[in-house]
């Protein structure tokens, strides 16, 4: 299972969001302290966007290294904060 680390407030402004953005930024690890035995799960993670402007989010979670799917996740969510440029998680992140 996995744990949420961070409460995502929903509806932000753009100078709220680059605050926010800032501080998270902080947060991201970019080393992977395990060794690749060590991986029993991926996931992969995509956005879709209607006609009428509600997104629809999946996550598939597989086991490595079968691949077996082991979960599937699907929510539809209508964005409230708009298309930025380098600011794509505030609008497909909550979905």
């Amino acid at each position: 299972m996995i744990k949420k680390r961070y409460d995502f407030p929903y509806e932000l402004s753009y100078q709220e969001a680059v605050l926010l953005q800032n501080r998270i930024r902080k947060m991201v690890k970019l080393d992977f302290p395990y060794r690749e035995e060590e991986v029993r799960f991926v996931a992969g993670v995509d956005v879709a966007y209607d006609r009428e402007g509600f997104s629809f989010g999946t996550v598939v979670v597989l086991r490595i290294p079968s691949l077996e799917i082991v979960e599937v996740v699907c929510e539809r969510w209508r964005p409230s904060f708009p298309y930025i440029p380098g600011f794509l998680s505030f609008r497909e992140g909550p979905v």
